[in-house]
């Protein structure tokens, strides 16, 4: 491996100032970009560099400021004429039958507090639930606003899952509004096909459909089909991150929509592959 890819990648590393919650989790995840690297031929590599330089990291030391920021983003108009907040988190069912718990779950607590700092009026009753369910003939407010919470929106398809059955339980005037720290536009457009209203802190694009520093995309699909091929062990729904979505950002955990080979564990030869941001 040449010294000069070695340097662009400690680069990067140095330009973005990543948070980590040790010293030696923040070692460990350049230890592993770089023995990443290594693994990777010549074309692959400068495919990796380029994916990196759009790559984003948030740490859980980060979550609170951007709770603040996306709820500063939800629309003034939503608030309108709403007698109480409810916020749930986004659990698809099979989940829920499962008894998992959720990124959702450790922000939904917190929000009911945090909506002072908000552009909502001061005194609006807030409360937050861990199952999404509203059994709307026990709340008395006439109009309530349902905020479906979770920390990363992808594709949106398990925002959909999550958000029709509890728009079912609701009133004609009751709102129900999505809320994310971290959300892609193909997440955007898709919930708006829907008339769900999403509003987020920080908005991320897809690893190449929209990266600035790839021109020839069609290649770069070929290239990280052939790494998944190569030397991923993990299922083809993964192949360019679950969904298509060719995520590149790692939060608390990493969702597998972020490209697999940021956070899988296994080389296909069944030897451990270096992630710098395993799940």
């Amino acid at each position: 491996m040449k010294i000069e890819k070695v340097g662009l990648l400690t680069k990067i590393w140095g330009d973005k100032q990543w948070q980590f919650p040790t010293v030696a989790a923040q070692q460990s995840a350049f230890d592993n970009l770089c023995a990443l690297l290594s693994m990777l031929n010549e074309e692959e590599q400068y495919l990796f560099i380029n994916l990196t330089k759009l790559y984003s990291v948030y740490s859980l030391t980060q979550y609170y400021s951007l709770q603040i920021k996306a709820l500063n983003n939800i629309d003034v108009a939503v608030w309108h004429d709403v007698d109480e907040v409810i916020f749930l988190p986004i659990v698809k069912q099979q989940d829920l039958d499962k008894h998992k718990a959720k990124s959702a779950h450790s922000l939904i607590y917190s929000y009911p507090l945090l909506i002072q700092h908000s552009t909502a009026p001061s005194g609006l009753t807030a409360s937050a639930r861990a199952i999404p369910i509203i059994d709307r003939d026990k709340i008395n407010s006439h109009k309530i606003l349902v905020v479906l919470v979770d920390d990363f929106v992808g594709s949106g398809r398990t925002v959909e899952d999550a958000a029709l059955p509890v728009k079912g339980m609701l009133l004609e005037q009751d709102k129900i509004i999505i809320l994310s720290l971290v959300t892609m536009q193909q997440g955007v457009d898709y919930l708006q096909q829907l008339s769900l209203p999403i509003f987020y802190a920080e908005l991320v694009e897809a690893g190449i459909k929209n990266n600035p520093y790839i021109t020839d995309k069609n290649h770069a699909y070929q290239l990280i089909d052939q790494i998944w091929q190569k030397y991923l062990k993990v299922h083809k729904d993964y192949m360019r991150g679950y969904q298509g979505c060719e995520a590149l950002v790692t939060l608390a955990r990493t969702p597998n929509n972020t490209l697999p080979m940021y956070w899988v564990k296994n080389h296909r030869n069944d030897s451990n592959w270096p992630a710098p941001f395993p799940r």
